[in-house]
């Protein structure tokens, strides 16, 4: 007989019987005010730096675009093997000064960047501000694990990330005007000012750490010999390659045949971020345990296997029919992110050790490292193949999917 392993105090405890806090109950909580005002200025920040950073660096500084795409992969491939030390490290300290802190920092490097006229000084400001976004996941992810607990935790968390698309929204809206202009320095400047004043909301935020745990407390040897743990964190990591079907594959695909129009690669980004903000809180309140997120994840790993095939069976068609198959397509991706998102965050939490919060996140905020890394390889390798690239994608989901089952069934006799 088999059966969906449920291990660890969190997963023992998660009950749909309870609804999950609205909003207006959230509210209440000083701490989701904190968190969720921090969230919402430093996500106006990410889509800033995201629309504008890399337009500066080959525009303005005028570096080659390979150089910089390396100096990324390198730190961010680096950044993997520093998840778990980083977090054990972070157990130690007051998780909200500590995020607090990384914003600071972060802003600082951010607005080096801006200030830089030189190839090696930019490298360096580049470095830092990657390096420092990758240890600010695992404490961003131990600060909520100390601040919510069980359903509160994923109803928060379902807020924070609508709050986030939002913020990117508007972050991206001022990039289209700072691009426009040509007023890179001055945008990245603005970026290093959102991640300061994000900063400022978590100060006063009163949290525990988590201190070091006990050599006898909890799973003996911490994260890394916690193999259910390690797997989900990778195969979580390895998933999140679908986070660039639309940024990545799509421009390739248009570019791959004739008659494909170069805006719907906007079109996608756009249903894409209208779809996850509406459904992120509807459809994360029913992933509240192991069995409910493994469900989820396949769910997910089926909706996007048909958002690719969708894809494929588009760049046969012309006109309108292809309008509608990839628009369609779209739409479905973006319900089985939402799917896949909640459920990995969900796992990353219930499958934890409550006692090494940032030890965990950590380790997972090294999981999901592997997307960046992987994904532009292995989109357009897979797409090298032709329109039946987008079959090979989605069978590669398929089976991705199905393995977080496998990775948490446990045989009972």
């Amino acid at each position: 007989m088999t059966a969906v392993h449920t291990a660890g105090p969190a997963a023992d405890t998660a009950t749909t019987a309870d609804p999950p806090p609205r909003l207006k109950d959230l509210r209440r909580s000083a701490r989701f005010r904190a968190i969720a005002g921090s969230t919402a200025v430093s996500a106006v920040g990410n889509g800033l730096f995201a629309a504008v950073s890399f337009l500066y660096y080959t525009h303005v500084v005028q570096v080659p675009a390979t150089t910089v795409g390396s100096v990324l992969t390198v730190v961010g491939a680096a950044s993997i093997a520093l998840g778990v030390p980083v977090g054990r490290a972070l157990d130690r300290v007051h998780p909200a000064r500590i995020n607090a802190l990384l914003l600071l920092f972060q802003g600082l490097a951010v607005a080096a960047m801006a200030l830089v006229d030189a190839p090696m000084p930019l490298y360096a400001a580049v470095a830092a501000t990657t390096l420092l976004s990758k240890v600010k996941l695992a404490a961003r992810g131990s600060l909520i694990a100390l601040a919510f607990q069980d359903s509160t935790r994923m109803a928060a968390r379902a807020w924070l990330r609508t709050l986030s698309n939002m913020g990117m929204a508007v972050g991206s809206g001022l990039a289209a005007a700072a691009t426009f202009t040509g007023s890179y320095r001055a945008a990245l400047l603005g970026v290093g000012a959102c991640y300061g004043a994000s900063a400022i909301p978590l100060l006063r935020l009163d949290l525990p750490a988590a201190g070091p745990a006990p050599a006898s407390a909890g799973r003996k040897g911490g994260a890394l010999r916690d193999l259910r743990y390690v797997s989900v964190a990778v195969l979580s990591g390895v998933f999140s390659i679908h986070y660039y079907v639309i940024e990545i594959g799509v421009p390739i695909w248009i570019s791959s045949g004739p008659r494909r129009a170069a805006w719907l690669v906007s079109a996608g980004l756009v249903i894409n971020t209208v779809l996850v903000s509406a459904l992120q809180i509807p459809l994360s309140r029913f992933i509240t345990d192991v069995r409910a997120s493994v469900r989820a994840t396949v769910a997910a790993g089926g909706l996007i296997a048909a958002s690719c095939v969708l894809l494929a069976a588009a760049a046969g068609l012309d006109g309108g029919a292809q309008l509608a198959f990839a628009l369609t397509a779209f739409a479905v991706y973006s319900i089985g992110e939402v799917l896949q998102a909640s459920a990995a965050w969900e796992l990353s939490f219930v499958l934890a050790d409550p006692r090494r919060p940032s030890e965990y996140q950590g380790l997972f905020a090294s999981g999901t490292t592997i997307g960046p890394v992987l994904a532009p390889m292995t989109i357009a390798l897979a797409l090298s193949f032709g329109d039946g690239g987008w079959l090979i994608l989605a069978a590669g989901f398929l089976v991705v999917a199905a393995a977080h089952r496998l990775a948490l069934i446990e045989r009972r006799a």
